[in-house]
Order: structure tokens, then C-alpha cells, then sequence
């Protein structure tokens, strides 16, 4: 955790895989559970050249929700793999909540803007930069996998959360010019948010 902490080291991906590893082992790294998690994204908050993080099987709750949303706004992972999971709707929401305010404040800013000679002046500084300089920090997301993560009705009020928390992947597939893959399989999101999905792709 500490070695991780530090902004200069210079990995890139991390996979932490149906994880036995203990909360209080990640102040030197660290079921693995929310605790472990909360600590890890405490601990990578900093870190500015990890592109792909997985935590699959990790016994991860709705309450990471907004710590990983933070890793998202504030490093440069484009890649997040939370399979197997038990974030739920409240989870799933937080995760990406900031980061649609962000993508929508982009898309209203561009249209608004028309920046057109400044992207062409950016094409031009991206070639002239090292390839080995340090990938992009912010909200530039390519691939969430929420594969089977309680992601359903079965819940308080569920018909409303379930349908509120596709609402903003739905909203995120329309806008986001960087998302690659969403992966939704194995929640029981129905057939209503499956047309939230379809029409979003549409869309997009």
C-alpha cells in the first residue's frame, strides 16, 4: 500500500482477484471485503500511472461506491473490473454519478464552444509527447464490468433504483466518446432497462 502511495512508481495495471487478503495488510500492500477496498482506494488516490484496476470477487459492498468513483475522477484507470460484486443499484450509481456530471458538463462545454482549433491543436501536442509520458488522470473511462453484482429489483423500492441507476449508464453510453465496454451481465435489470440500453447504444 505504501510502495503504491508513492505518485512516481510507475504501475500499470492491478488485479486483485477473489482476494483473502487482509484489510490491516494494506498498509504494507492488502474475505477482503469494504474495508480492504476503502484502504486500497485511499492508497491509489495518488497514483498517477495505473490504467486497469480489478477487484473481482472481492466481497465489495454498495459503501465503495464513491471511493471508487473518486479513483475514477482522480487517477488515470480507464479500465475497472468489479465482477462478481455485490455493489447493488446504490453502488453501481455511485460509481459513476461524478463521473457523468463530468462527461455531461464536457459535452455542453463542447457544444457550446465548438473547440474545434483547440482539439486540432491537441492532436498536435499528442504527437509531439513522449511515449513514455504519464497516461491522462481524470474521468476518461473505456471499460466498467459489473458482471453479476446484485444489480436488480430485489430490493426496497428496487423498480425505482433499478431504474434510476440504468438511467445514468444509459445517459453515460449516449456521451461518453471513451466508453468501450459495459459489462451488465448476470443483474436482473429487466426488460424496461434493457430497451434504456438498447435505445442508448442507438444513439450513441
Amino acid at each position: 500500500g505504501r510502495y503504491l502511495k508513492l505518485p512516481m512508481i510507475t504501475i500499470q495495471s492491478l488485479y486483485l482477484r477473489d482476494c483473502a487478503i487482509q484489510p490491516d495488510s494494506l498498509e504494507k500492500l492488502s474475505p477482503f471485503g469494504d474495508d480492504g477496498c476503502i484502504a486500497l482506494c485511499l492508497n491509489l488516490i495518488h497514483n498517477r500511472t495505473i490504467t486497469s484496476l480489478s477487484l473481482t470477487y472481492c466481497d465489495i459492498s454498495a459503501l465503495c461506491g464513491q471511493y471508487l468513483s473518486r479513483l475514477l475522477l482522480n487517477t488515470a484507470i480507464s479500465e475497472i473490473y468489479l465482477d462478481g460484486n455485490q455493489l447493488g443499484c446504490q453502488g453501481a450509481l455511485a460509481l459513476i454519478k461524478d463521473l457523468l456530471h463530468d462527461c455531461e458538463k464536457f459535452t455542453i462545454e463542447k457544444l457550446d464552444k465548438l473547440r474545434i482549433d483547440e482539439e486540432m491543436k491537441a492532436q498536435e501536442e499528442k504527437k509531439k509527447k513522449k511515449s513514455d509520458e504519464p497516461p491522462p488522470v481524470g474521468p476518461f473511462v473505456s471499460k466498467i464490468h459489473l458482471f453479476d453484482n446484485e444489480i436488480d429489483h430485489l430490493q426496497r423500492d428496487g423498480l425505482i433504483k433499478i431504474r434510476e441507476v440504468i438511467e445514468a449508464y444509459a445517459r453515460l453510453i449516449e456521451i461518453s466518446e471513451e466508453l468501450e465496454e459495459l459489462d451488465l451481465d448476470e443483474n436482473v435489470i429487466g426488460n424496461v432497462c434493457g430497451n434504456m440500453i438498447l435505445e442508448a447504444l442507438k444513439n450513441r
